[in-house]
């Protein structure tokens, strides 16, 4: 039972990031190739992060089911944020990247002799999340982020002004109306 809805949940996931890239309206195509890559690497490293995590925490108990959900959401809304083109998502995905990696690390150094498998998904998470970290962090891919927050804010601007002008038309309009 909880298998299948895990399983359920990452397939609603990875399905809906997948979406992403097809999607026009992210511009996924438009991202220089060390933004693309961060991105290969960040929903490639969030993947192996949940593995990781079911695998660490493996028994059947109601409050590790509710540690996977959170690090499920977690990992989505980086992904999403990222995917999006919000430069505050890039600095959350950052710092998100970084507590997994200090996650794994923890983990690494309490299973490093007893348990091969669990040591290479956290070793792999660490790598995954690491290169993602360092190919949004690049030069290329802050400037690109950077431009597309200016764009955010000149658009959001813009509906702001546009929204003033037409309470002012209409404020005009009830004045001759009255007058």
């Amino acid at each position: 039972m909880f298998m299948q809805q895990l399983t359920k949940k990452l397939i609603e996931s990875i399905t809906s990031l997948l979406n992403f890239f097809q999607s026009p309206f992210y511009g996924f195509q438009k991202f220089p190739k060390s933004s693309k890559k961060g991105i290969g690497f960040l929903v490639s490293g969030w993947l192996f992060f949940v593995a990781a995590s079911y695998v660490l925490l493996t028994n059947d108990n109601a409050s590790e089911t509710n540690i996977l959900t959170k690090i499920i959401t977690i990992g989505f809304c980086v992904c999403f944020l990222v995917l999006k083109g919000y430069n505050w998502g890039r600095m959350l995905c950052f710092l998100a990247n970084a507590l997994a990696i200090l996650y794994c690390t923890f983990f690494i150094t309490l299973f490093f002799e007893k348990d091969f498998i669990k040591v290479a998904l956290c070793a792999v998470t660490i790598i995954m999340l690491s290169s993602a970290t360092y190919y949004l962090a690049v030069k290329e891919s802050s400037e690109y982020f950077k431009s597309l927050t200016k764009k955010y804010d000149e658009a959001e601007n813009l509906e702001g002004i546009r929204e003033k002008e037409l309470v002012k038309k209409g404020a005009k309009k009830k004045k001759k109306g009255l007058g």
